[in-house]
């Protein structure tokens, strides 16, 4: 191999190039491609599946992590023994500098929302955060929280738990707002914002 084919590869790989479309029901992918452009084979379980996709995010050190641009989720809500999973595979791209972050689960008679974020979440990267039927846990809120790039929230059937005026003091640089069908909007503040927000569309 040249020394000009071994310098592409290495910029080759460095590129952000990965995107995750995942049905979680069945963990098989939906859009899913990255520079090996290889496919995860039938597993088990739907988690496993999810696991074997996201085995490589595993291989990286520390300084030698990968930006994801898109990471999509989408399914039936989780069971309350399976939300454990959902938690895992956020920890880990947003350990990799995740840009969109979507979480679009469907409605379950008699299963709770998927509470969001995780303990372990890091909001540093993130650009764009689509959430549906999910209910905002406390500590999307903690002390010394910030979203420095999100640039649009969309979030639909969420349970907001009161915490939205909070969160949007945490947005700098937030330009599109979207909330269809959410609960729990007491105290939602917009006026309070140092940056107005170009796009805002709220339908109750």
């Amino acid at each position: 191999m040249s020394l000009v084919s071994k310098t592409w590869q290495t910029l080759w790989s460095a590129l952000p190039a990965y995107h995750f479309d995942f049905n979680s029901d069945t963990g098989q992918p939906i859009s899913y491609y990255y520079q090996a452009g290889r496919y995860p084979k039938r597993k088990r379980s739907a988690a496993t599946a999810l696991d074997e996709s996201l085995r490589m995010l595993h291989e990286y050190d520390d300084d030698q992590k990968k930006i994801i641009n898109y990471f999509r989720l989408r399914g039936r809500v989780p069971l309350q023994s399976q939300a454990w999973n959902v938690d895992r595979w956020i920890e880990l791209v947003t350990k990799h500098f995740v840009k969109e972050l979507h979480l679009r689960f469907s409605y379950v008679a008699g299963v709770p929302r998927y509470r969001f974020p995780p303990a372990s979440f890091d909001v540093g990267s993130l650009v764009v955060l689509s959430l549906s039927h999910c209910v905002l846990d406390q500590a999307l809120v903690q002390e010394e929280r910030r979203f420095c790039c999100l640039k649009e929230l969309n979030f639909s059937y969420v349970d907001l738990n009161g915490l939205v005026t909070d969160l949007l003091s945490r947005c700098p640089s937030l330009e599109t707002l979207e909330f269809y069908r959410c609960e729990n909007t007491q105290h939602t503040q917009l006026g309070d914002l140092t940056k107005p927000i170009k796009t805002v569309n709220i339908e109750f």
